[in-house]
């Protein structure tokens, strides 16, 4: 475990920092804005007179199609196959009323909450897979000798042992972590939440306030009281009303000119995201693996790594939007959406 790993206490303080901060707090965030971006493409699909279901599916086809292959050749944490098996049952509720998607949501939320609880307290606890000793040396011994194709297989099966023999489990704990904030995102867009927010900007920041406050109380009962899976359950809370909080200061900060203008770098990286991401991986395989670094980096290194890559992302996000209008790859998947 991390917290087993890195010994001396700085790293340790770091560690607690990213859990407090960052961990189960931006990924509901990701869902959501996922969920949002399936809600906006169905509304300009009616608007255009193209047959939603069609398109979304189709889509969502091809960006399982890429996720497979990120995953079995590059990294095996892949999230876009995840995000497509899971729209392709959030897809549905675009077609009926929208109180439908708030309803499912809120239910998949408290289930899986419970699902956590009911873990916890029969004290389950994560073994150790037969033989994850051996393959750890395994890659560790093929990074050494610059054995880039072991590493490549390696990380292959470590992408078919995760999902394909448990596929039902894997997908279903997918399904009640991670489809609630996708059904939300497209709820909140279609109830017109932004603006409402925004409208209501004083009740707006109250919430968002409490949420805050309340998550960062829940998550470090967890962090402070570490064991393997009664964390789970603190993070996944904490972490949802932190990211709640997020999102409201984003939607209310972003009235602000000044805060507007300090953040709108950022907007470049947001319409490369797919690119981005691979390229972030890519990335990330040959620091580690091609130069040798894995499992050679502190913890403080491995932060200023990841903060140096998304600094040049967003430096090269808007360097290459001043002469093309899409990234590469959002060019290649629109292509094979729209078939034109």
């Amino acid at each position: 475990m991390p917290f087993d790993y890195y010994q001396d206490h700085f790293s340790q303080l770091l560690y607690k920092l990213n859990m407090l901060v960052v961990h189960n707090s931006f990924y509901p965030i990701f869902a959501f804005l996922f969920g949002i971006g399936l809600a906006i493409m169905f509304s300009n699909l009616k608007k255009k007179g193209l047959s939603p279901a069609v398109v979304l599916y189709r889509r969502i086809i091809f960006m399982l199609l890429f996720g497979l292959i990120h995953g079995l050749l590059l990294f095996d944490g892949d999230i876009l196959h995840t995000y497509a098996l899971l729209a392709a049952v959030a897809i549905p509720f675009l077609f009926i009323r929208k109180g439908w998607s708030l309803g499912a949501g809120l239910c998949l939320f408290a289930l899986n909450v419970l699902a956590l609880g009911t873990t916890q307290l029969a004290g389950s606890h994560v073994e150790t897979a037969d033989g994850q000793g051996t393959h750890e040396g395994d890659i560790t011994a093929s990074v050494a000798d610059h054995d880039l194709m072991s590493v490549i297989v390696w990380n292959a099966r470590n992408f078919i042992t995760e999902h394909f023999p448990r596929f039902i489990e894997w997908y279903l704990a997918n399904f009640i972590m991670m489809l609630p904030f996708i059904l939300l995102g497209m709820w909140f867009y279609r109830f017109d939440g932004i603006n409402k927010t925004r409208r209501h900007a004083k009740v707006a920041a109250v919430v968002g306030a409490f949420s805050l406050m309340l998550g960062i109380v829940i998550k470090w009962t967890g962090i402070s009281d570490y064991h393997d899976y009664s964390i789970s359950q603190y993070l996944y809370v904490g972490g949802s009303l932190m990211a709640a909080a997020y999102m409201i200061g984003i939607i209310l900060l972003a009235e602000s000119q000044g805060f507007a203008r300090f953040f709108n770098p950022f907007k470049a990286v947001g319409k490369l995201a797919f690119s981005n991401y691979i390229l972030q991986n890519v990335t990330m395989f040959i620091i580690f693996y091609i130069c040798g670094l894995y499992n050679d980096l502190s913890l403080l290194n491995l932060t200023m790594v990841a903060v140096g890559i998304s600094i040049v992302q967003v430096i090269c996000s808007n360097l290459y939007l001043r002469r093309y209008n899409t990234g590469p790859l959002e060019y290649v998947w629109r292509r094979l959406t729209y078939w034109r």
